[in-house]
């Protein structure tokens, strides 16, 4: 009987991990380049959710670890839906920003979304993470050793 019940905390804890958890992307690197006076890129993975979409009222906090190869003024992220049925751009959360971020120096930041749109469907294309920079001269590569998105 012991051995049952334990085996039943196993897999309900190992199930409430994995749903917690929503995409670990772990260590890549990013390049931020020109589009009109911002530099951006989008993540578009599909371990980010693992079939899930982004709804209305969902909160989810991204847990990064991360440098740059030039200054920045500020570091943007935020949740978009990239789809023809969003016409191609599509907020759906807050924008969380850092300030101040400078080339060769190590971060470790959480950053929270508040979604205030639903995705379109689940495709990989309409749940994504932009990542922009405005300003500055040429394209910034941020080098992500910790990526993980988690839902709240």
């Amino acid at each position: 009987m012991k051995k049952m019940s334990l085996l039943t905390v196993i897999i309900i804890l190992t199930a409430v991990t994995s749903f917690a958890q929503t995409g670990n992307l772990g260590a890549f690197d990013l390049i931020l380049r020109p589009d009109n006076t911002n530099f951006q890129a989008l993540i578009a993975n599909e371990n980010l959710l693992s079939g899930a979409k982004f709804t209305k009222g969902q909160t989810y906090e991204l847990e990064v670890t991360f440098t740059v190869s030039r200054d920045c003024r500020d570091l943007n992220f935020a949740l978009i839906d990239n789809t023809e049925a969003a016409r191609w751009w599509r907020n759906l959360s807050n924008w969380p920003s850092l300030s101040d971020v400078k080339a060769g120096q190590t971060y470790n930041e959480k950053v929270t979304f508040v979604l205030d749109h639903d995705a379109t469907s689940a495709s990989i294309e309409a749940n994504k993470v932009v990542v922009q920079t405005a300003g500055g001269r040429g394209n910034v590569t941020v080098r992500f050793s910790k990526f993980i998105l988690t839902r709240k």
